[in-house]
Order: structure tokens, then sequence, then C-alpha cells
């Protein structure tokens, strides 16, 4: 592989790299609670491991509801949960019919709701929006198909704070492979 081809793949690698490193998913290990007991063998930080595979189910009549803290105010600009749909396996249908994504600053504020579906027909769903600063979070499921609601994962995403954080972020790590390349030129006529 020339030089010229090593630089060109690390800077394709670099411009698609910053946009995906940019947003983080802040619920990894946070603290969670549960309107309702979590269904044996399906606990709750499930829904905050990071793995689609693993499941949080609480016990509930076809509602029930998540709070996640984050333990530190964060700006917030996109939500993921990821659910299950129908076992074809044994007939059970896990879809999560209506709910709302709601949010608050501190623990003695009401509840602010950001996202309200109500005939949503996929397991999983993404919502993005105009960022807010909050630290606590709370998926409240108000119709499920199952009637102890399940839910595989729940995201919360960080966002840039302004517009030219993702243009810093972009030139911090486009200049340093530019550098070390002119560097490694330089190295190479002075030896």
């Amino acid at each position: 592989m020339t030089r010229y081809t090593s630089l060109l793949l690390c800077l394709v690698f670099l411009f698609l790299f910053p946009l995906q490193a940019m947003f983080l998913n802040l619920a990894l290990g946070a603290k969670i609670k549960a309107s309702h007991k979590n269904v044996e063998g399906f606990s709750l930080e499930n829904l905050v491991d990071g793995s689609d595979e693993s499941r949080s189910r609480i016990y509930g009549n076809f509602s029930g509801s998540w709070e996640i803290d984050l333990l530190n105010e964060e700006t917030v600009g996109a939500f993921a949960f990821i659910g299950e749909g129908v076992d074809l396996n044994i007939g059970a249908n896990y879809l999560i019919g209506e709910y709302k994504i709601e949010y608050k600053r501190t623990i003695d504020e009401p509840w602010q709701e950001l996202v309200h579906e109500k005939k949503n027909l996929f397991p999983t769903k993404k919502h993005s929006f105009t960022p807010i600063t909050a630290r606590y979070f709370r998926l409240v499921v108000l119709d499920s198909a199952y009637i102890h609601p399940q839910v595989n994962e729940f995201q919360i995403f960080n966002c840039p704070q302004s517009e030219n954080d993702s243009f810093e972020h972009f030139y911090l790590l486009f200049s340093i492979p530019v550098f070390g390349f002119l560097f490694s030129r330089m190295r190479k006529k002075l030896a």
C-alpha cells in the first residue's frame, strides 16, 4: 500500500468516525427504577446494558414505566428504544403500541413530555429533537400488546453544544494524520 493510499484511507476513516463518536449513549450503566417489579430473569439494568439481546420486563397490566437517572445533567438530542416485536416461536406479541418519553432536570420538578407515540407499529423507534438538558428520563408504556411490558434497550444520546463543536472535532482529528504524513515526508528528506 502506498503512502497516498494510506493517507486517503485514514482521511476517509476520520471523516466518518467523528460523526459517530460525537453521539454517545449516555444511558449506559445509568440508575434505573420501574413502576412495577421486574419479572424474574429480566433485570431492570438490562434496559441500559448496551445489548439489544437482553430484556427488561416488568409486571404490569399492559402498562408501566422505567425511570433513568443519568446522575448528571446532560444535553440530549435523541432517543432510541429497541423492543422485541412478535416472537413467532411462542406466539407472543411484545409490541409497545403507545408510549411517551418524559424528562426533568431535578427530582422535584414535574415530568415534561417530550415524545408521545400513539400508534406505534414498530418494535424499534428512534426520535431526534431540539436539544434539551436534563438528568432524569422516563419511558412510559401506556399500551403494551403483552401483559408485562418489555423493552430490550433504551438509549439516550448526547449532542454537540454548538454547531462549531462538530467542525472543531473534525478539524482536530483531520489535522493529526495530515501532520503525521507531512512529518514523515520531512523526516525522509532529512535522512
